[in-house]
């Protein structure tokens, strides 16, 4: 008797969890990339003060993490059939509709100047996380002179000029190949 209720409550807690285990599809990964961009848009709207933004940050970095999990189960997958590849095409618009709501998320934090804390504030901030993070201690004085937006500009121009170089420098060579039989 009691093999028996221990079987029927191991078969119930497997067909309760079976679609966990569900195996992945084109289709599935891409549903969930979108309601992870939902989730990304929903925090960034609650966002109405710095504490708001620490908070948005730490849900973005999860869900980002989800995301990138997405990606790597994406490419695990075979190529999408004739009939996943219309299903995805379905789900595109999707995507549109909350990248523009991203967007528009982004805006207003940019707007209300809680997109990015150039300021005393954001500098004190760090200060408060500098015994607890090693690469905070590290990069400290980067991002205090990151601050201004002059030394921004200056360090964009400077990487442009070495990225421009390397091009410049970066000549194709031809190369010649001789194949000879061996023996």
């Amino acid at each position: 008797m009691n093999k028996t209720v221990a079987f029927i409550g191991l078969s119930a807690a497997v067909c309760m969890t079976a679609p966990a285990f569900a195996q992945d599809t084109h289709l599935s990964l891409t549903k969930e990339s979108v309601a992870s961009m939902h989730e990304i848009t929903a925090a960034l709207d609650k966002v109405t003060d710095e504490p708001g933004a620490a908070d948005a940050v730490k849900t973005v970095k999860k869900v980002r993490e989800k995301l990138v999990d997405l990606g790597k189960r994406q490419l695990e997958l075979p190529g999408a059939t004739p009939q996943e590849q219309a299903q995805i095409s379905a789900q595109m618009t999707e995507v549109q509709k909350i990248s523009g709501e991203l967007v528009k998320s982004l805006a207003r934090l940019k707007k209300e100047g809680l997109l990015f804390a150039d300021n005393e504030k954001a500098i004190n901030k760090l200060r408060e996380y500098l015994p607890k993070d090693g690469f905070l201690r590290m990069s400290y004085e980067w991002y205090t002179k990151a601050m201004y937006p002059e030394i921004r500009e200056v360090w964009s121009r400077y990487m442009k000029i070495i990225v421009d170089t390397i091009y410049k420098m970066n000549k194709p060579t031809t190369h010649k190949v001789k194949l000879t039989k061996i023996g």
